[in-house]
Parts: structure tokens; C-alpha cells; sequence
């Protein structure tokens, strides 16, 4: 069995191959919005605020 080290270092480099398409999935991801109902101003989909 391998130890850590050589582990890391297995996806240190499959990261740094594919690191454009990794930095790309990331940004995609980010930009999806989402709603995050314990803040938003709607009473009804606030689980914070009493109606």
C-alpha cells in the first residue's frame, strides 16, 4: 500500500493535468444561484421569520 505522501502527490498531479477544466467546473458551479431560505425576505419560504 502506498503511503500519504505518494497519494498526495497522485492527485496533486491529476489536478494540475486537468486544472483548466477543474477551475471551469468550479466558476460553473458557483455562478448557479441559489436560495438559501433561512435569509430571504419572504415570510413563506422563511424558516426564521414567523408568518
Amino acid at each position: 500500500m502506498p503511503d500519504n505522501q505518494t497519494i498526495i502527490d497522485a492527485v496533486q498531479a491529476e489536478i494540475e493535468a486537468d486544472r483548466d477544466w477543474l477551475i471551469g467546473l468550479t466558476r460553473d458551479m458557483v455562478r448557479i444561484p441559489s436560495v438559501n431560505p433561512k435569509f430571504e425576505a419572504n415570510a413563506a419560504i422563511n424558516r426564521s421569520r414567523s408568518a
